[in-house]
């Protein structure tokens, strides 16, 4: 009775050391697919960082930002001048038959 407690403590032991490896090697794999996932979610955000600064860069502080106020343009156009029922005829020669038919 005495040998068979001992042997069942013995067996218990040895399969508390296996789970514990075996935690170990899955906390180890678990620990490389965090730090690759961290990695590539710091480089996505580099990225857009990058393309936030590049797109800043592009419409910059001067003359890029300028405005036109087409009211202010226009303002003084004279409205007579301006023909808006005019009928848009084709000057292409080479294309002129096309029409024609």
């Amino acid at each position: 009775m005495e040998v068979n407690k001992k042997a069942e403590e013995l067996e218990n032991e040895m399969k508390i050391e296996e789970n514990m490896r075996l935690s170990k090697k899955k906390a180890e794999q678990d620990a490389k697919v965090k730090a690759e996932k961290e990695k590539i979610r710091l480089a996505e955000e580099k990225r857009k960082k990058l393309e936030e600064e590049q797109k800043q860069k592009a419409l910059g502080d001067g003359p890029n930002k300028k405005t036109v106020d087409f009211a202010e343009l226009y303002k003084g156009l004279d409205t007579e001048m301006v023909q808006l029922g005019a009928e848009y005829q084709r000057h292409s020669k080479f294309m002129q038959h096309e029409l024609d038919m």
